[in-house]
């Protein structure tokens, strides 16, 4: 008994029953992602009418193991100089995850469940692109893609920044390859505690089947931070800062009609 007691002294033995004692005492803290892998599939179809370039895009992407995400974009870029051109998209998606989208109750907290809930997107694109041929290879193409986008569901207003730089492998006049490096930074404007919500260098690979139909691998590491929810708040839980830091697999097909 005297050894019992001597134990309970200690402040680390004391500390780590009451944290083992009350329940939900961080349970409201949703844990990271780390070194996970999902994976994506797309679909893009374009066609040229002079500088008007119209565009349908179906993707999907499989997280946590269930095929969660999916999304139809339909709009239009418009070609307003060899090195720019600009768009504006409309896109009808379901199974996005948002910071409020972790809720609960003092006792039990989780993930709301999105993988049916409709989201609408409208986004404008301006992308400017630049031919750096003094690089080795000279077909290399920079181009700064800014996307502005704003959710109707829940009014949030994102800017997404995403330099690239890409090379063309061209064989006989014609593009046999494209390797992309890029860096997508997305900046939430009215919600979310930090300065960069999302952010995921990838590198992606196309291939030049013909003319018309191209053929794309690509990886990405999306580091994503969710911040303290609305329902913790309420709840009087203290904030929180929570990095997941995933492997994003996919392929594409790309139609020029």
């Amino acid at each position: 008994m005297t050894e019992l007691f001597l134990l309970l002294r200690r402040p680390s033995v004391l500390i780590l029953l009451i944290l083992t004692a009350v329940p939900g005492i961080s349970e409201h803290i949703p844990s990271a992602r780390t070194a996970e892998f999902d994976y994506q599939f797309r679909i893009n179809l374009a066609k040229d009418y002079g500088p008007l370039e119209p565009v349908a895009e179906v993707s999907g992407r499989i997280e946590e193991g269930e095929f969660r995400y999916r999304s139809l974009l339909a709009g239009a870029y418009y070609r307003f100089h060899k090195n720019l051109k600009a768009g504006g998209f409309y896109t009808l998606l379901a199974g996005a995850r948002h910071d409020d989208d972790w809720v609960g109750d003092p006792s039990r907290w989780w993930w709301e469940k999105t993988t049916g809930r409709p989201e609408q997107l409208l986004s404008l694109d301006v992308s400017p692109r630049f031919l750096l041929a003094s690089l080795p290879g000279e077909n290399w193409v920079f181009m700064l893609k800014n996307r502005y986008i704003f959710n109707t569901y829940n009014g949030h207003q994102t800017l997404m920044v995403r330099p690239g730089l890409t090379y063309v492998h061209i064989q006989d006049r014609e593009p046999v390859f494209n390797i992309g490096f890029h860096y997508g930074v997305y900046l939430p404007l009215n919600f979310s505690e930090v300065l960069i919500y999302e952010h995921d260098p990838y590198v992606n690979l196309i291939y030049h089947v013909n003319r018309r139909v191209k053929l794309e691998l690509f990886g990405a590491w999306r580091f994503r931070t969710w911040s303290t929810s609305e329902d913790v708040s309420n709840a009087g839980k203290s904030g929180y800062r929570v990095q997941d830091q995933v492997f994003v697999l996919g392929t594409g097909l790309i139609v020029r009609l």
